[in-house]
């Protein structure tokens, strides 16, 4: 079952799971974009940007939703962020309103930051406001206390077929 956000629906990895059993045998004809593998802390939806101050592992748990299947569709430059106006959109409040884009240049999947609060970071290392930076396949992205990672579309098929597996047995 999608979860209901601002940006409508959003459909969690246990889902896809359940859905590919279904089309098992031709994946690569229903993901052929690039895919995001969100997890975020389970709040309430948000309209501001809140920035995260480190906290002491001791000191708070923080309850996660379910991880988030996110598919970058777009011609040009693919924005992702809070505001409804992005291609995608991504209702945290650990996301600025316009927080980023990726972008396909020469064959190759690159992030860029555009100014956001908290930070768009890759394999670990953050993304100065303006730079382009590319993206492995399986590379981890951080936006605040948001966490991604990014699959280009055969190897989410191959990981989806190793859930379909884990998942029956």
């Amino acid at each position: 079952m999608p979860i209901e956000s601002p940006a409508g629906p959003l459909t969690t990895l246990e889902e896809t799971v359940f859905l590919a059993r279904r089309h098992a045998d031709d994946l690569e004809k229903h993901f052929q974009t690039p895919i995001l593998l969100v997890v975020a802390p389970a709040e309430d939806w948000a309209e501001t940007t809140q920035a995260r101050n480190t906290i002491e592992a001791d000191v708070v748990s923080v309850q996660m939703m379910p991880t988030l299947v996110v598919e970058l569709r777009g011609d040009a430059d693919i924005s992702f962020g809070r505001a409804p106006q992005n291609s995608v959109v991504l209702p945290f409040a650990a996301m600025s309103k316009h927080h980023g884009y990726f972008r396909q240049e020469n064959g190759r999947w690159m992030i860029g930051d555009a100014g956001s609060k908290n930070g768009t970071f890759v394999d670990g290392a953050r993304v100065a406001n303006g730079a382009l930076v590319p993206l492995r396949d399986g590379g981890s992205l951080r936006f605040g206390d948001v966490t991604a990672k990014f699959w280009l579309p055969k190897s989410f098929c191959l990981d989806l077929r190793k859930r379909m597996k884990a998942s029956v047995l």
